[in-house]
């Protein structure tokens, strides 16, 4: 019995290629992707972009120089010295005897403190307003210094031209009344009366004068007092007798009577007395 026919092998026609929607793919290189897929990356590139913009414009912003400066740039290269610094000033001695100087002196602090241009204002007593005394330089520490001599009682401050501007505080220089003083004799017999007298600049006619002896302690102690007269523009005289019956060491302070002058006081002087 013949046995049932034998399959006839199909045959082998030619590969068909998948038809596959083009307005969800997009060829990119080899490769076909999805089109969401290239559109998540072009907005990742979008993001970065953005992210890289900001960040150099608020270094920018910030003055963070970094690796964004010019090779060939300087700090501070075509800038005004800073002014965020600090000025001091002092006077020594101070205070002074009519007719004397002083010296202010005082450093600036910060960025390029060396030769800089420092005004110095002075405002006499009575204290009205400041006006420009002098000019100086800072030395290469910053340092300065200036002599004066003032014939009142004045203030002074300093202001360094740096930018903006650095201001000192401000210092009083008294001034004390030069007093002389003359004895008639350093050596008198107990009991007897030797005058005190002299000279005070500048003028100060009617001020207190005050005839003084040290005691044990080291103050001293008034014991006979009078006042100034005129004895011209410029000076004014004193002249007291004053009984002595201890040896002793003996001055003259004058009082003062204005706002210009401190007092003064006169050198001491030794009175040694004999029987």
């Amino acid at each position: 019995m013949p046995g049932p026919p034998e399959a006839t092998p199909a045959r082998a026609g030619p590969a068909r290629a998948v038809a596959l929607p083009r307005s969800r793919f997009r060829l990119i290189g080899e490769r076909l992707l999805p089109k969401t897929r290239t559109s998540l990356f072009k907005h990742q590139e979008d993001l970065v972009s953005r992210m890289t913009t900001t960040a150099l414009a608020l270094a920018v912003t910030l003055g963070v120089p970094a690796t964004l400066a010019s090779a060939d740039h300087k700090p501070g290269h075509g800038k005004p010295p800073s002014g965020n610094g600090q000025l001091t000033l002092t006077a020594k001695p101070n205070p002074i005897i009519f007719g004397g100087a002083t010296v202010l002196t005082g450093k600036l602090s910060g960025g390029q403190a060396g030769a800089q241009m420092v005004v110095i204002e002075a405002n006499p007593a009575p204290f009205t307003a400041f006006k420009a005394l002098t000019t100086v330089t800072t030395d290469a520490n910053g340092s300065y210094s200036a002599s004066v001599n003032p014939s009142v009682s004045t203030r002074y401050r300093a202001t360094a031209k740096t930018s903006p501007p650095t201001v000192s505080g401000e210092v009083t220089v008294g001034v004390r009344i030069r007093v002389g003083r003359l004895v008639s004799d350093p050596t008198p017999r107990r009991g007897t009366k030797v005058v005190f007298s002299g000279r005070a600049y500048p003028a100060h006619d009617g001020a207190v004068v005050s005839i003084r002896k040290r005691t044990s302690t080291g103050s001293f102690r008034t014991i006979a007092r009078t006042t100034l007269r005129d004895d011209g523009p410029t000076r004014s005289r004193y002249r007291r007798a004053v009984r002595i019956t201890r040896s002793g060491v003996y001055q003259v302070r004058v009082t003062r009577n204005d706002t210009d002058h401190l007092s003064g006081t006169s050198r001491t002087r030794t009175i040694t007395v004999h029987s």
